[in-house]
């Protein structure tokens, strides 16, 4: 449980009148930006279906507590047609092989400390680092 102190911080801002206000004094403009401010928070407040927590409920609140989302894998392609999903899981598996075979024959070539070593890419991948593309 927390004590409850009050939040106040003053922050310093440097606001510019727009030019469609120009002709507006600094305090006609201070009252214009105040009911702008009071007309959006009523909105708010007529439209809102329940009433607010209040600061008492969330000072209140576990700020440590683990918070988890529903969170799923990624599909590699949306397409409602099977012919043409299968089509691309085939040529991404296959593009991902020869990346990953490329790769790992350039990194042991420079393991092996082999300076001069000709790796081809599959066409389209970028090789982490030397080698070449198709």
């Amino acid at each position: 449980m927390t004590s409850e102190s009050p939040m106040r911080v003053k922050y310093i801002y440097f606001h510019i009148i727009p030019p469609m206000w120009c002709d507006d004094s600094e305090e006609e403009h201070r009252a214009r930006c105040q009911r702008l401010c009071d007309t959006a928070i009523e909105e708010v407040l007529a439209n809102r279906e329940k009433p607010a927590m209040g600061m008492a409920k969330v000072m209140a609140q576990e700020t440590y507590k683990a918070r988890f989302t529903k969170r799923s894998s990624r599909p590699l392609c949306r397409t409602k047609c099977i012919e043409r999903l299968k089509a691309f899981k085939e040529a991404y598996y296959a593009f991902k092989a020869q990346f990953q075979e490329a790769s790992a024959t350039l990194r042991e070539a420079i393991a092996n400390g082999i300076e001069n070593i000709c790796v081809r890419f599959p066409e389209g991948g970028v090789p982490l680092f030397g080698g070449c593309s198709f």
